[in-house]
């Protein structure tokens, strides 16, 4: 969520492809090859993406890697954090695994933050060609100094440490996901995309629809969010804020330990009752 601005910084220009909810909010082949010009100098890829949980196949970035392979002025860079983060049957893939001919031109970076719990660390890491690195290297060592030799250590044990807590913990965020997914799909007035087989944990798209006529305030789904904070006392923010599509959605966090209280899925049912919510496109 960070990348358009982050390219400002950089005095570039960021160009957002939209990806529709018709398409899984996934990038297709023929979007991108049309958004590449002969000006362009990165493409970023996430997957599974933040926010919407939108997750690459093999196949699916196979399609997105042959068009890149057309275009050799046309860097990769692959944010791989939620790497571990993925349910079912689902299989990570990446762009330098997937297509052995961009390895010379693609910078894949990961951390430790999500599926090791240590967001506070503040660890990341990137790998790429040798004379990319150094000049990563250069740049930030005159920003941000460095890591913290103690934040270093605990991610080197992170990795090189015992990695069967993920797919527990998994199963808790997935059961989360589940819930929230039922619970904001029988609220009327409300639509979640949550497919159960990609879906992460958190930031599920909410979606307006027209719910008819009744009683109740008219309002664009943005607008519902302070309501359900008001009455739900949780935490719910605008989606992809960097886009114009993400005026049309909300995300919810469902990270947190779930409650075998009904309570609270009857107030998302409540305030959705109340409030009506005008319908929007499914772009």
């Amino acid at each position: 969520m960070s990348y358009p601005d982050i390219v400002l910084l950089a005095e570039g220009k960021p160009v957002c492809v939209p990806c529709s909810q018709n398409n899984q909010f996934k990038l297709r082949a023929e979007d991108l090859a049309a958004a590449i010009g002969p000006k362009t100098k990165w493409v970023i890829l996430n997957s599974p993406s933040n926010p919407t949980g939108a997750a690459y196949s093999r196949a699916e970035l196979k399609a997105l890697t042959d068009v890149l392979v057309q275009h050799p002025h046309v860097w990769v860079l692959t944010d791989d954090m939620y790497e571990h983060l993925v349910y079912d049957d689902f299989v990570f893939a990446t762009a330098a695994e997937v297509e052995p001919r961009l390895y010379e031109r693609t910078l894949t970076m990961n951390g430790v933050s999500k599926a090791y719990c240590m967001t506070g660390w503040r660890i990341g890491y990137a790998a790429g060609p040798v004379p990319l690195i150094k000049a990563i290297a250069k740049v930030q060592s005159q920003s941000t100094t460095n890591p913290s030799s103690i934040s270093q250590a605990a991610a080197v044990e992170a990795l090189n440490g015992p990695q069967d807590f993920i797919p527990v913990h998994n199963a808790a965020f997935r059961a989360r996901r589940d819930l929230v997914v039922d619970m904001l799909n029988k609220a009327q007035g409300l639509h979640c995309q949550g497919d159960r087989q990609r879906r992460r944990f958190r930031d599920l798209p909410a979606r307006g629809r027209r719910r008819g006529s009744g009683a109740g305030l008219g309002l664009r789904p943005v607008a519902l969010l302070p309501h359900l904070l008001r009455d739900l006392d949780r935490g719910a923010d605008r989606g992809l804020q960097a886009h114009p599509a993400g005026l049309r959605r909300a995300r919810v966090d469902a990270a947190a330990e779930s409650s075998p209280s009904p309570a609270p899925r009857e107030r998302v049912a409540s305030v959705a009752r109340r409030v009506r919510v005008w319908p929007t496109d499914s772009s």
